[in-house]
Formats: structure tokens, C-alpha cells, sequence
């Protein structure tokens, strides 16, 4: 991202590559998702899901760790709005514990949810297995009347 002093307004910003028109810098913060506890039969999967980002609002996802309390391998992938291969952001194949600190900051889109999946290796995710997913976000704010 670059600024762009046209826009004439102090630190607005565009993002050309996805035509998202005139943002600027609103906050910055941490969030966590956590599952619910795998059932006594174990699980095929495990999901947290953030709240969706606000309207007229960008999220730039900085860094992420995800933790499974699974005593089994996991993976883990994250989505935006539904878990399909379309819609596949990252991904890491150490689901148990991992950190990613994004060169390029994952874009989540206004409305949109970030969902976080955990899948086991092989198997199953034992029961009582937990998985927690903290997100670093600056979040950009829609300047209104320019595009």
C-alpha cells in the first residue's frame, strides 16, 4: 500500500490492486477466536469464526497464531466467509502451533467473517481438544467521497 498524496487528505491511503478506492488508517488491534471443545467422540474438524469486519471498513490481517490443544497433529486453514477452496486465505500445516507475521497483510473485506479451520492429520481431534486463533489487524476506514 501506498500513500497517495492526491487525495488530498492526510494519511489516506489506496489500494490500487484491489480498487478498494480511498482508505485511511482507523485502528489497530488484537483479536482471538476460540472453538468450542471437541465432543467425547472426537472431531473432524474444529472452527472459530471473528466477528465480521464493519461495513465500509477493511481489515489487514498482520500476524496470526493459531494453537490446538489437540495431542494429535493439525492442521489449520483460514477463510473468508465460507470454508471452500475459493475462498482459501493461508494455511499451515502445524495447526498445533504456529505464527505468521504477514509481509503482505491479508486483506478481509467489509461484511466478510474470518473464519479459522483445524483439521486432523490423520483421524481424528480428540475430544476435548481446543482451538485459539489471535489476529493482529489495522483497520482501515472507508474516506467517504472519494474513490
Amino acid at each position: 500500500m501506498t500513500a497517495d498524496a492526491s487525495l488530498g487528505i492526510p494519511g489516506a491511503a489506496r489500494l490500487p490492486a484491489r480498487g478498494y478506492g480511498a482508505f485511511v488508517d482507523s485502528d489497530r488491534y488484537s483479536r482471538t477466536a476460540v472453538t468450542p471443545a471437541a465432543g467425547a467422540g472426537g472431531a473432524a474438524s474444529l472452527t472459530a469464526q471473528f466477528q465480521a469486519v464493519g461495513a465500509g471498513r477493511l481489515w489487514l490481517v498482520e500476524r496470526i497464531v493459531v494453537s490446538c490443544t489437540s495431542a494429535a497433529p493439525t492442521s489449520c486453514a483460514l477463510y473468508q466467509d465460507q470454508a471452500d477452496a475459493l475462498h482459501l486465505l493461508e494455511g499451515t500445516s502445524a495447526g498445533n502451533f504456529d505464527v505468521s507475521d504477514e509481509r503482505s497483510p491479508l486483506v478481509i473485506d467489509s461484511l466478510s467473517l474470518l473464519l479459522v479451520v483445524w483439521s486432523p492429520v490423520t483421524g481424528t481431534i480428540p475430544a476435548g481438544a481446543v482451538g485459539t486463533c489471535r489476529v493482529q489487524v489495522r483497520e482501515l476506514q472507508r474516506v467517504s467521497g472519494v474513490s
